[in-house]
């Protein structure tokens, strides 16, 4: 600090500085000052304290800065209460637990959450179908197919269980007659066992069989299902500690919702870049300084009063009101600058951790979710195959519940379908296939390891050729002309 200073022998350095960080440019501090001190020497003294002189006047933190800051860092969002989180502009009720997960899930319209979803949906159900033992049994395993709505019915199955934690099915209506089964929402459905009173909320722990599932228990239409009357859906629900829509502490009832991991994720990249976008229109979109260097100097001589000054100041901001796009500002003794931020933030690599994070959340790698980058290398064959293991190990158990829970209650039901449960299996295209060269191939079907359809369908064909084609390939039948032939021969 030199002490040949004129701010500092004034002893108004501690007011430059303040005024420095609220914005003020070095002229409309010199304004303020006694005589002595001149917008240079505000310049100079800011200068040698290593304080960046301010030429444009800029908040000291913008409420979306902070928010960006805090986003970063993992501060709770000052938006927020016990009812409700904010997700960037998205407002998120966490009254029920299970509008909270389709909130995360869906209602965001999030591309990379819904996308994560859907991708576990059509990876573990692609090409799924029921198979029935018996040489002649497909066409009856289609009809079942086609009345069940079995692709259809399946994937939402695998999507709903992945993002509630907990899937409904209903089997018959409310009048006990049996109908093509149909997801019930998980925003209206309580699952009770033999100790709980429907409507009423006893002060102890849920845990057990579900032995009742109830649909609107808050309404005075309430619909009770049986247990029979329903196919239940859980993942990882051994352990779960869940708060149920009417307030209940359950114990392995309900199960884990995939959003769990989701959550802080998708809140802190959505508030980020809400805060950024926010940032960037503050100071990034062609905002003008406007700097009355005129009235400033007649303040310092005390030429004008300050409420003149205010109101030629009012007057000229309601005028620039009215200018429009691509139009000149005109004024005497009036600067006008573009507005820039002094701080500069790169957002995208943080984006991109944090759409990392949510990509593991959802059992998806790098490949899977679509990042192969330039070139397709045999490590991201192998990473991408970590994730399929995952996923085969989820896709037999939604084979197995679905055969348990909804094939074999509605084979019951069914006055057209007589079939035995246990000559029935769920099929499904392989998740990954070791590559194979086509020579090695060619030569199994010789050897007699594989036929000519499994190397038809690796190939990507239909497992029976045309039969314009297979006429072709079939050679003839010997006739009686022919060996006449080969008797004379």
């Amino acid at each position: 600090m030199s002490r040949n200073s004129e701010i500092d022998r004034a002893g108004v350095g501690g007011q430059v500085r303040k005024m420095c960080a609220e914005g003020h440019s070095p002229s409309e501090i010199a304004a303020s000052m006694p005589p002595s001190v001149s917008a240079h020497s505000v310049r100079r003294y800011l200068a040698k304290q290593s304080v960046g002189a301010a030429t444009v006047p800029q908040q000291s933190e913008s409420t979306a800065l902070k928010m960006l800051v805090a986003a970063i860092v993992g501060e709770p969002d000052s938006r927020d209460s016990d009812t409700t989180s904010y997700y960037g502009t998205y407002k998120l009720d966490t009254t029920n637990i299970f509008t909270k997960y389709s909130g995360i899930a869906r209602d965001m319209k999030n591309g990379q959450v819904m996308r994560g979803f859907k991708n576990i949906a059509l990876k573990i159900t692609n090409g799924a179908k029921i198979i029935i033992e018996g040489d002649d049994e497909s066409i009856i395993a289609d009809a079942m197919m086609k009345a069940l709505d079995f692709s259809s019915l399946l994937q939402n199955v695998v999507r709903s269980t992945c993002e509630m934690g907990t899937c409904v099915v209903s089997l018959k209506d409310v009048n006990g007659v049996s109908i093509t089964p149909q997801i019930l929402p998980m925003t209206y459905i309580t699952l009770l066992t033999e100790h709980e009173t429907v409507g009423e909320v006893e002060e102890h722990l849920v845990k057990g069989t579900v032995d009742k599932v109830v649909f609107g228990e808050s309404s005075d239409n309430q619909i009770v299902y049986n247990t029979s009357d329903v196919a239940l859906f859980r993942i990882w629900s051994s352990d779960m500690m869940l708060t149920d829509i009417r307030g209940r502490q359950t114990y392995g009832i309900y199960g884990e919702s995939m959003t769990i991991g989701v959550e802080t994720p998708l809140k802190s990249q959505m508030n980020a870049a809400y805060s950024y976008d926010a940032f960037i229109a503050r100071y990034g979109s062609g905002r003008l300084l406007h700097n009355f260097t005129l009235l400033a100097e007649m303040l310092k001589d005390k030429s004008i009063t300050v409420a003149a000054a205010q109101k030629t100041i009012d007057d000229d901001a309601a005028a620039g009101q009215r200018i429009g796009a691509n139009e000149d500002i005109y004024g005497t003794g009036k600067e006008v600058s573009m507005l820039e931020s002094k701080t500069g933030f790169d957002i995208v690599p943080y984006l991109e951790f944090r759409g990392m994070q949510i990509n593991r959340a959802l059992l998806q790698s790098d490949v899977g979710a679509g990042d192969v980058g330039s070139s397709w290398t045999s490590a991201g064959t192998a990473v991408s195959a970590q994730e399929l293991v995952a996923l085969q190990s989820l896709r037999e158990t939604f084979f197995r519940s679905f055969i348990e829970g909804v094939i074999a209650p509605w084979l019951e039901m069914s006055q057209e379908f007589s079939i035995d449960i246990d000559t029935i299996t769920i099929d499904a295209e392989p998740l990954s296939q070791v590559p194979v060269p086509y020579q090695v191939l060619t030569d199994w079907v010789d050897r007699g390891i594989l036929d000519e359809r499994e190397v038809r369908v690796r190939g990507g064909f239909t497992p029976d050729p045309p039969d314009s084609l297979e006429a072709e390939i079939t050679p003839p039948e010997d006739t009686d002309e022919d060996n006449m032939d080969e008797d004379v021969a």
